[in-house]
């Protein structure tokens, strides 16, 4: 895998080299200057800065995206685009079935307030849904066994597709560059939009449990044989192993700037502590690694869950919930309520946690607990841009405004009867996907 480092000093300000220049003139002296050197990522960059300050973050993004396929992982172009839109799509409701790429279970768009059921109706899909996500506009992609659909408002199916079943794949991530990823446990696929189709990029890697994706070009994958691998997006090559875990019990982030958390598992019977590290995207650089309790994350691990500073939320079933900030430092350590699953309130200022028959929200700067629900919760929370908590309770959908927890601020009773799942949709809509028989139906809440 070809890298190419860049002085942070020299590229990040484009009017060291181009002095007193309009915002007009620098952005064409700077066309100028790429066509004579169309691969020099240090130009890009200072290219895609400028359209960036322009207002043209369309233009940015597309520039960050081709110089990243070029350099897959360079510090300096992967945090750029991260600043971006965050290592999703600009604009997309829910981008990945954990939302943001640091798992906060954030939407950048409001939920319902009325709570209303305007449409209900069948989709006739060719297998059980796997995962959905939402774009601009309230457009969903399905991805089922066999094939990824796009579905608009009214619940209308369009095949994007075909989605191989023996590839396994699981989740959907709407990527920068209106990029697709479909990935499983032992396969990707990438769909990459060129010259008006969708050109597929697939690859296969050692059997992982845990991925994370975002800006940099890279899924990371924590494989079985205790190493976390980086594999290139755009086109098929060799992975590169960013870091050494031991064993397949990891959990993986993305943190501010396009960096990679790892949360190693520890073990009391081994005597083998915990570790949290935070690398930079090609793992040459460790921000910081810290030893933690010689404890396990527990049968399931969600998290980490990272917030926009880079403050790294996790827990310890049956010992702890913990803190630390972006350079490793501790932030707090309280008694354990729930894993650290979502990050709620206007300005993502509380934590939500959550325990098999309740959930928990705590001052994410204390640990402190300000509320607790308990009830039949399924599926894991998901927080709307206002900070309201949305979950299921057995058959209805309910809602929390973290201001006023007393009491639900948005009932739904009776969404459905059988298993299902839902995503925040924009425009003051949720989405939910009701199992019916071998099909799934369609509820849209606002």
């Amino acid at each position: 895998m070809q890298v190419v480092h860049i002085a942070c000093d020299e590229a990040w300000d484009a009017r060291d080299t181009i002095v007193r220049m309009s915002q007009d003139e620098e952005l064409e002296a700077l066309v100028r200057a790429r066509r004579t050197a169309p691969d020099d990522a240090a130009l890009a960059l200072r290219h895609a800065l400028a359209l960036a300050r322009s207002g043209d973050e369309a233009g940015s993004e597309r520039l960050l995206v081709e110089a990243l396929d070029a350099s897959p992982g360079e510090p300096d172009l992967t945090a750029a685009l991260d600043r971006l839109g965050g290592g999703r799509a600009r604009g997309a409701v829910w981008p990945s079935s954990a939302g943001d790429a640091r798992r906060s279970r954030r939407s950048s768009a409001q939920g319902p307030t009325r709570g209303e059921v305007v449409l209900r109706r069948e989709l006739f899909v060719d297998s059980p849904i796997q995962s959905v996500a939402v774009g601009q506009g309230g457009k969903a992609f399905v991805l089922t066994w066999h094939s990824l659909y796009a579905l608009d408002g009214e619940g209308d199916l369009e095949l994007i597709a075909t989605a191989p079943r023996e590839l396994g794949l699981e989740d959907v991530v709407l990527l920068p560059g209106g990029r697709i990823l479909l990935v499983g446990r032992t396969h990707a696929l990438t769909l990459i939009p060129r010259e008006g189709k969708l050109q597929r990029v697939q690859r296969s890697f050692s059997y992982s449990s845990k991925f994370a994706v975002g800006a940099s070009g890279l899924l990371y994958a924590a494989a079985r044989h205790g190493r976390v691998d980086a594999h290139r997006l755009a086109v098929p090559s060799e992975h590169l192993t960013v870091c050494r875990t031991e064993h397949d019990k990891t959990g993986l982030a993305i943190a501010p700037g396009g960096d990679l958390v790892v949360a190693i598992e520890g073990s009391q019977r081994k005597n083998r502590p915990a570790r949290l590290l935070r690398l930079d995207p090609l793992g040459d650089v460790t921000r910081f690694e810290v030893e933690l309790k010689e404890r396990s994350f527990g049968k399931t691990l969600y998290g980490p869950v990272v917030d926009r500073e880079g403050t790294i939320f996790m827990g310890f079933p049956g010992l702890e919930i913990f803190a630390r900030d972006a350079d490793g430092e501790p932030v707090f350590e309280v008694p354990y309520v729930g894993e650290p699953v979502a990050l709620a309130g206007e300005r993502s200022e509380l934590l939500v946690a959550r325990e098999e028959r309740s959930l928990h929200l705590l001052d994410a700067r204390s640990g402190a607990v300000r509320a607790s629900w308990g009830s039949n919760f399924f599926q894991l929370p998901t927080v709307d841009a206002r900070g309201w908590i949305y979950a299921r309770r057995g058959d209805d959908l309910v809602a929390w405004d973290p201001s006023l927890p007393a009491r639900p601020a948005l009932e739904v009773p009776g969404v459905a009867t059988r298993a299902w799942e839902y995503v925040l949709a924009g425009e003051g809509r949720i989405y939910c996907f009701p199992k019916l028989g071998s099909n799934a139906e369609f509820v849209v809440i606002e």
